[in-house]
């Protein structure tokens, strides 16, 4: 009603999982830093979101790669 077209969301594990379960997510933009913690140190972005198996992983097309500074800009678009 309003001509929004996108709305761009920036949330912790919970919101953006329950946006993926609920089919809601077009194009993911993930920000990686070059620092590896483990799952037990932190909640992991996708920590509400849940598979059985590798093969029913999530897949993205269009995949970019983008260096800023020493972090990663990964985007893709949801399948």
């Amino acid at each position: 009603d309003n001509g929004l077209r996108s709305v761009f969301v920036e949330g912790g594990g919970q919101l953006i999982s329950s946006l993926i379960a609920k089919d809601l997510v077009d194009r993911l933009y993930l920000f990686q830093a070059p620092l590896v913690v483990g799952a037990m140190s932190g909640i992991s972005w996708t920590q509400g979101f849940r598979i059985k198996a590798l093969s029913d992983g999530l897949q993205l097309s269009s995949v970019r790669f983008e260096t800023l500074g020493k972090d990663w800009l990964i985007t893709g678009r949801m399948k």
